[in-house]
């Protein structure tokens, strides 16, 4: 590790006014702590060791000093190559100096960025692993509970279906009395107990058929069609001991589904002329539509659950929501919704497309125009309570606009057009518009400061 750090020169501006106890006290404020990297050749006095031209030395703030141009900062230990994607331990050697005591805060801006871009390369490299971990595990669960060679064997070795039905299930609570509410024996007590699905945590209340110390047998069955109308885990299991039992997939009273289904059947059978044992044929087809997409048909859904979030201006996690995943999967039990770091990809992905076609539409109206093709506008702003600033970069300039036959207005390029089928238009000329796309947003905090001649500063603290 390095002794010492050299100063880099910067020219120095102001934004802020007060007492220095004020400006020093929110200097702390905003930048002890921060991480920084520190270059070898800004940091060696002499000649850079041999092994060391990309290493990065990982340092914090730990203070500002009373003059509000340095701060001092220590040494973590830490050190990365420049571009790699892990850091390793460094520690101090004898000759070494832990700390550093002038070190320009001019500076820190660019560092900490540094610093930033290293560790987002660390953490994608982290994630990324994680995310391989989490998809193997899921593949484990979704694999045990589509597992169906035990009941397999257990039915062929002629056991009652019912029984291997009851074994996906297990109490959640104690047996309880029960008052029942109505009906010819309103008032009479009977027994109740907590049950819940093995494989998907669904739960349900089981009752005692009246006069009779046992459970009723028919509530195992309602709960396994519901099961399998909203494809929950496990499904397909229970999904093979109806069919070895011969139940149907429907009790004749849902309206939101599994009516729909019957109907599709019967259109199927009626039309192609199928002969086979109806069951059969329903369970085929249920199976059919509960079954999961294909990988490339459900990255299409994605994309455009995405693309709706954002054209709604709603938040992308909505598809964690536990209404709206039932919502979806009541309208297609196959399709499963993007997970957040799916989501950020996705999104990443259509900002860069848009910075691309933007490029296009730039470089057309240059090729135009040649000259006063394109104006910017920058704004800046300050936080008064963080006393932090941002500043914001705006294009604009005038481009092609089409209208779409879904009632959209878009900005295109040539390019973009004559790639797209002409039925997509509503009007293939285009119209000239205004279009204003912000290139860049920055926040940032100034680090050195102005101060008017007449205005009388206090001493340092």
């Amino acid at each position: 590790m390095p002794p010492k750090k050299k100063s880099k020169q910067h020219e120095q501006q102001s934004f802020f006014g007060g007492s220095r106890h004020d400006i020093l006290r929110s200097l702390n404020s905003t930048h002890v702590g921060k991480r920084i990297l520190l270059r070898a050749k800004d940091l060696y006095e002499g000649n850079i060791p041999k092994g060391e031209e990309n290493v990065l030395h990982q340092y914090s703030i730990l203070s500002i000093n009373a003059d509000l141009v340095s701060a001092v900062i220590a040494y973590d230990q830490k050190c990365i190559t420049e571009g790699s994607d892990k850091f390793r331990d460094y520690p101090l050697s004898n000759d070494d100096e832990g700390q550093i005591d002038d070190y320009k805060i001019a500076n820190v801006n660019e560092d900490h960025e540094l610093y930033n871009v290293h560790l987002g390369r660390v953490n994608k490299k982290i994630n990324d692993l994680k995310e391989i971990q989490r998809k193997r595990e899921e593949e484990k669960k979704v694999a045990a509970t589509d597992d169906v060679s035990d009941i397999e064997r257990k039915l062929s070795d002629g056991d009652d279906p019912y029984l291997i039905l009851i074994g996906e299930f297990m109490s959640c609570g104690p047996l309880s009395d029960h008052i029942i509410q109505r009906g010819t024996d309103k008032g009479k007590t009977s027994k109740k107990q907590p049950w819940q699905h093995v494989h998907s945590g669904h739960k349900f209340v089981w009752h005692y058929s009246f006069a009779q110390n046992d459970f009723a047998r028919d509530k195992p069955w309602k709960v396994a069609r519901e099961i399998m109308k909203k494809s929950m885990k496990g499904y397909r299991r229970i999904a093979a001991i109806m069919k070895a039992a011969r139940m149907p997939l429907t009790n004749g009273t849902d309206l939101d589904g599994n009516r729909c289904i019957q109907c599709v059947i019967q259109f199927y059978s009626g039309y192609v002329g199928v002969s086979q044992n109806p069951l059969s044929c329903a369970t085929r087809l249920f199976l059919c539509l509960c079954s999961r997409l294909s990988r490339d048909i459900d990255t299409v859904l994605r994309v455009a659950a995405v693309k709706a979030c954002v054209g709604a201006k709603f938040a992308l996690a909505v598809s964690e929501n536990t209404f709206f995943r039932d919502y979806l999967k009541q309208l297609n039990p196959g399709h499963r919704p993007p997970y957040r770091l799916e989501r950020i990809r996705i999104l990443e992905c259509m900002i860069d497309y848009a910075k691309q076609e933007l490029g296009w539409i730039m470089d057309e109206r240059r090729q135009e125009l040649v000259k006063n093709f394109m104006s910017g506008t920058i704004d800046f702003w300050t936080d008064p309570h963080r006393k932090q600033q941002f500043g914001c970069f705006v294009v604009d300039l005038t481009a092609e606009k089409y209208k779409m036959r879904n009632g959209l207005s878009l900005f295109m390029s040539q390019r973009t057009k004559n790639r797209l089928n002409d039925k997509l238009f509503s009007d293939a000329t285009p119209v000239l518009d205004s279009l204003e796309y912000p290139m860049n947003f920055e926040a940032f905090v100034s680090t050195t400061y102005h101060f008017p001649s007449d205005y009388d500063l206090p001493s340092a603290m």
